[in-house]
C-alpha cells in the first residue's frame, strides 16, 4: 500500500501548520517527479497519449455520452541535469503526430517542433531552471492588481507535492465570456496533473485539459513507463514506438466515482485518507500544510460533468467556465486516477468565482486514498 503524504509540525489531528514555500522548495519537489535525475544520461518516461474529444451536448444519442477518441500517440518526456548551481535540467520531449490536434498546444508546451526526423517525432527542447512565473512562490507579478504585469487567467503556474504529483493550473479562470462584447474570445486555458507510481519512478499518470473560448475542446490523458536513453539514442533520429512494451494498465473506472468508492473500502461511514494543500496568503506567497482528508463530492455542481477513461484515469469537471456560465462562488476542478497499488488520488483545484474580472486560482489540495478492500 502507498505511503500517504508526511505530515510534518502537525498537531494532534495530523494537520500541519501552514508553511512558507520557497521558489526552490517548490522547484526542488518538481525534480522528483523527473524519473531520478542524472547528469549521465536522460531519464524520464515514455507514454501512451490519448486525445479525446467530449460527446456533443446536444445530443440525444445514448451511445454518445462518453467523450471519443481522436487519436493515440506514443510520446516521450526526458530530462538530464546539466548544472547544480543554479539547478538546470535539460528537457527533451518527442511527440507523434504534431498536427492536427498537437499543433494547438505550442504554447503550453514551451515552443514549436522541430520536424523532419525519418520516425516522424517532433521535437520540442528546453532549459528548466527555477525562473519566472512557473514555479516562482511569490505570485504578486500575477495576482495582485497594483502589480500585475501578467494576465493571471494566461499564468501557468506549478505546484509540486514531492514525490508524489505536480498540478499545472492557470492562475485564473477566464473572465471575458464568449457572448457579443468586444475582445470576448479568450487565450486557450489550460490544466495539467502529473501522478507519479508513490513507491518508485517506474510510472506516471497524467490529466490535461484544453479549453477554448471557455468551452471544454480536448482531453489528453497519459500512462507513462519509465525510459532511460543515451543522447546517442535520441540523436540517431529513428525511434520505433513499437519496441517500447508497457506495463498492464487498469480498465475504465465506473461512470460513479462515489459509488465505485463505497464499494471498493471497508469504511462504515467515511473514506478517509491524508492531503497537501498548496494556497497563497494574503501576501499572495505560496504556502504549504498537510492535512486529513474525508471523501466528498460537495463541490460538484449541475454543470460538472464526469467522464472515465482506460488507466484508471477520471475527471469531474465543467464544460463551461465561462464567468456567466458558473453561479457557484468556487468552482473547483477534480482530476484524479487509481493507482497500481490501488489508491485512489485527486487532485482539487479551486478558483475564487465571486469577484468578477479576477476568478484567482485559490488553492490546489492533493488528496491520497488507501483503499482497503470490503
Amino acid at each position: 500500500m502507498a505511503s500517504e503524504p508526511a505530515v510534518r509540525d502537525s498537531n494532534s489531528n495530523g494537520t500541519s501548520t501552514p508553511m512558507a514555500v520557497s521558489t526552490l522548495d517548490n522547484f526542488e519537489d518538481l525534480l522528483t517527479m523527473m524519473g531520478g535525475l542524472t547528469d549521465s544520461c536522460f531519464r524520464g518516461y515514455v507514454g501512451q497519449w490519448r486525445t479525446w474529444a467530449p460527446p456533443d451536448p446536444s445530443t440525444t444519442d445514448s451511445t454518445s455520452n462518453d467523450p471519443q477518441m481522436l487519436q493515440e500517440d506514443i510520446n516521450f518526456r526526458l530530462f538530464k541535469q546539466v548544472s547544480t548551481d543554479p539547478i538546470t535540467v535539460h528537457q527533451i520531449n518527442l511527440y507523434q503526430h504534431p498536427a492536427p490536434v498537437a499543433a494547438g498546444y505550442k504554447q503550453y508546451l514551451s515552443g514549436d517542433a522541430m520536424s523532419g526526423r525519418p520516425d516522424g517525432y517532433a521535437v520540442r527542447e528546453w532549459t528548466v531552471k527555477p525562473a519566472g512565473i512557473l514555479w516562482e512562490a511569490d505570485a504578486s507579478a500575477w495576482r495582485s492588481v497594483q502589480d500585475s504585469s501578467t494576465p493571471p487567467e494566461s499564468a501557468l503556474v506549478g505546484l509540486a507535492v514531492k514525490d508524489r504529483s505536480l498540478a499545472l493550473p492557470n492562475g485564473a479562470l477566464p473572465w471575458k465570456t464568449n457572448d457579443t462584447e468586444a475582445g470576448s474570445n479568450p487565450a486557450p486555458w489550460f490544466l495539467e496533473v502529473i501522478i507519479r507510481e508513490p513507491s518508485s519512478h517506474a510510472h506516471r499518470w497524467g490529466i490535461l485539459l484544453r479549453y477554448d473560448a471557455c468551452q471544454l475542446a480536448h482531453i489528453r490523458t497519459m500512462h507513462e513507463d519509465f525510459v532511460e536513453m543515451a543522447q546517442q539514442q535520441i540523436e540517431a533520429e529513428f525511434i520505433n514506438p513499437s519496441s517500447f512494451h508497457f506495463l498492464p494498465r487498469h480498465d475504465r473506472l465506473p461512470a460513479d466515482i462515489d459509488q465505485w468508492l463505497a464499494q471498493s473500502t471497508a469504511a462504515d461511514t467515511h473514506v478517509t485518507g491524508a492531503a497537501v494543500t498548496l494556497s497563497y496568503d494574503n501576501q499572495h506567497k505560496l504556502t504549504k500544510c498537510t492535512h486529513p482528508c474525508n471523501w466528498s463530492s460537495t463541490h460538484i455542481t449541475g454543470n460538472h460533468t464526469t467522464w472515465t477513461f482506460p488507466d484508471g484515469l477520471y475527471i469531474r469537471v465543467p464544460r463551461n467556465i465561462a464567468e456567466k456560465a458558473v453561479t457557484a462562488p468556487v468552482l473547483t476542478l477534480e482530476l484524479g486516477a487509481v493507482l497500481s497499488d490501488g489508491c485512489l488520488v485527486r487532485w482539487l483545484v479551486e478558483y475564487d468565482n465571486s469577484i468578477s474580472g479576477r476568478r484567482l486560482l485559490t488553492k490546489a489540495t492533493y488528496e491520497v486514498y488507501p483503499l482497503v478492500t470490503a
